[in-house]
This record gives C-alpha cells, structure tokens and sequence, in this order.
C-alpha cells in the first residue's frame, strides 16, 4: 500500500490543526521520526521547539515534513504502526520491531505450578489448600457421576 502524503513542507504553518501521522523526512526523503497526533501542527511544533535530546537529534536531522489527515486517532494509530515497521526511522524506538528470543518453561502439572507460586508468593498456601479441596469434591463428584471413572492428581 502506498500512502499519499502531503507535498514536502518547510514551513510549519502549513501543518492543518487535524488528526493524521507526520513524516520527519532527511534530504534524501527517508523518515527519520514518524508520529501521529490528533492535532499534527501543535504536535509537530512541540517537536520543534522542545529541547529534548531527541528533539535536537530531529532538527539536526530532518529536512522536511510530510503529513497524512485521518478521519480518526484509531486510523492514525493503525498507520503509524504499520509505516514505523516498515520505514523503522533511526529516531521511533517504541514501535520498531525487536526480535528477542523469549524461553517459557511451563510447568506440566497444576502440583508443579503450586510449587512455583509458592515459592514466589507464599501467602498462595490458602489457595493451595483451596484447589486440593477442590480436586477432592471433584473426584467426589465424578466418583457421584461413573463409578468406574478414575481421577489421578499428583
């Protein structure tokens, strides 16, 4: 999908007081910060007069801005996120895709998760005695139900 942006603005006042996304493009027109906001001009502005480091790092950077009016925050949300992936601009850090390796040990019984949550919170025994009693009325119940049917818990 190509999105159809604004033409290159130099000029801030230029900006509409609308709900849409803004480019902060380089010389060679790659995005180096995109943002979305429901007023692009005071959003855009907050940028330029801040002194942040990161703002600094964008007015030494940038050489000019596009915009994209939406109908809502929600579209501009959508958008943003989808051209921050795509461009991944040098100064968005908080939508760039992070490819992180996550291992999950999951415990293979309701004993062995117990165990676990014990250890890391032991006011947990009231629970615990509380899932044992109902193991209990449940094989009860089940014992009520099909005498020949047999629950194991560990």
């Amino acid at each position: 999908m190509s999105l159809i942006l604004s033409k290159k603005i130099y000029d801030i006042k230029e900006i509409p007081k609308k709900t849409g996304i803004y480019f902060f493009l380089d010389i060679n027109g790659i995005p180096i910060y995109i943002g979305k906001s429901l007023n692009l001009y005071k959003r855009v502005n907050q940028h330029i007069n801040s002194k942040s480091t990161k703002s600094s790092k964008l007015k030494s950077r940038f050489d000019h801005i596009r915009y994209l009016e939406t109908k809502s925050e929600l579209i501009a949300l959508l958008i943003e996120s989808q051209e921050i992936k795509r461009n991944n601009p040098v100064l968005n850090r908080k939508l760039r895709k992070k490819r992180e390796n996550i291992n999950l040990k999951l415990p293979k019984t309701l004993s062995e998760s117990l165990s676990i949550a014990l250890k890391n919170n032991p006011e947990l025994i009231m629970a615990k005695m509380d899932s044992l009693a109902a193991e209990r009325d449940l094989a009860i119940e089940k014992a009520k139900f099909s005498p020949k049917a047999t629950l194991n818990f560990s």
